[in-house]
């Protein structure tokens, strides 16, 4: 990796934000009439909305940019699916499936600076088999699956890909894991267990790559600092997904 892919002026360039601007402009007028949550909105929520989105962008490319810097190889960003960059309108009078609006402004960035050397993965609550439908035949989440490499689409359930390889693993061996505080995961839901799980599993899988993952859960703040190929983005309060 050449060092001139990661000598950034500034994590959101002029054009950048505008780029983010025009998607969130054309999500909101869109969303707009078929929320009741944003019937009333003025343009003070909607600027908040807005703020949100770039600080999301600007928190993903900034690890991930340090962490290829300090890896000095190839790193993958996992994405959680639901209130992180996708949301499940169903229960909505008007159902419907949102796409976050500066994901795919985010992927394309992201190749943009690194190239080759950056993979964008999922690792979700959703079963496996909707993602290998979406992905043999995308229908709600083609804006996400045309930037993923789908060799790094994981699901956490009973069906994931690496459900097998995780089943047996017990508590005694994953307080021995360097990629987390395994005695605050180990007291989370067996779903986000399962994901820290598979985090490390990933890092076996993959010794010279290292990982991003970006969730809305507060999990992702208990990977561990010391550990040069893990990092967490936390998409909390303003920067997760919901609307």
């Amino acid at each position: 990796m050449t060092d001139e892919r990661l000598r950034q002026p500034e994590v959101i360039s002029e054009a950048l934000a505008t780029e983010i601007a025009t998607a969130f402009d054309a999500f909101w007028a869109a969303e707009v009439p078929l929320n009741y949550h944003l019937e009333n909105a003025d343009e003070a929520t909607k600027q908040r909305y807005l703020d949100g989105e770039m600080r999301f962008v600007e928190q993903v490319l900034e690890t991930t940019l340090n962490l290829a810097a300090s890896n000095n190889g190839p790193v993958t960003v996992l994405f959680d699916l639901d209130e992180t960059i996708a949301l499940n309108k169903d229960y909505d009078a008007t159902p419907r499936h949102l796409v976050r609006p500066s994901f795919p402004v985010l992927a394309e960035e992201l190749k943009r600076r690194l190239g080759s050397d950056v993979d964008i993965g999922i690792l979700t609550g959703r079963g496996q088999s909707h993602l290998n439908e979406e992905m043999a035949n995308p229908q709600v989440l083609t804006d996400i699956l045309s930037a993923v490499n789908p060799d790094m689409v994981h699901s956490v359930r009973e069906d994931g890909i690496l459900a097998s390889a995780i089943a047996e693993v017990t508590s005694s061996e994953a307080s021995q894991y360097d990629t987390l505080d395994w005695q605050c995961v180990e007291r989370y839901d067996v779903y986000t267990v399962r994901k820290a799980l598979m985090l490390h599993k990933l890092t076996e899988m993959y010794p010279d790559r290292a990982f991003v993952c970006v969730d809305d859960h507060q999990w992702v703040t208990r990977l561990n600092p010391d550990n040069p190929r893990v990092r967490g983005v936390h998409a909390t309060g303003e920067t997760m997904f919901f609307v």
